[in-house]
C-alpha cells in the first residue's frame, strides 16, 4: 500500500496512483459518487464513502469486501494503519469508531 496513492475520484470511482512515477495504477468503479476515500498501512484495504451516504470497503484489487448505508452525511473517515478499526465523524459532529471485519 505505501506505493500506491488512492484519490475520491466522485463519478470516476476511486483513482489509485503509483507512488512513485504518479502514473495510474487503475480505478475502483462503485455505485455512487465518491467524495471520501482512505487507506491502511498494513492491510489492503481502501476505504470510501459516497454522497448518497454508502461507506465501503474494497480490497487493493477493486474486490468488495463489506458496505453500509450511513444514517446521515459523513464529514470524514480515517482507516487504522493495521486495516482493523476505522474512525467515522459524521456532520452532526458525532464520531463513531467501528470494528472492521478481518
Amino acid at each position: 500500500m505505501g506505493n500506491r496513492w488512492f484519490l475520491a475520484g466522485f463519478a470516476h470511482g476511486v483513482q489509485a496512483f503509483d507512488g512513485l512515477t504518479g502514473n495510474t495504477r487503475g480505478t475502483f468503479v462503485c455505485d455512487g459518487t465518491v467524495g471520501l476515500v482512505s487507506c491502511g498501512y498494513a492491510k489492503r484495504d481502501v476505504l470510501a464513502y459516497t454522497l448518497e451516504r454508502t461507506l465501503f470497503s474494497v480490497d487493493d484489487s477493486g474486490n468488495p469486501q463489506w458496505s453500509v448505508t450511513t444514517p446521515e452525511d459523513v464529514q470524514r473517515i480515517i482507516l487504522s494503519p493495521l486495516g482493523d478499526f476505522l474512525i467515522c465523524g459524521f456532520a452532526s459532529g458525532r464520531i463513531m469508531r467501528m470494528d472492521t471485519m478481518v
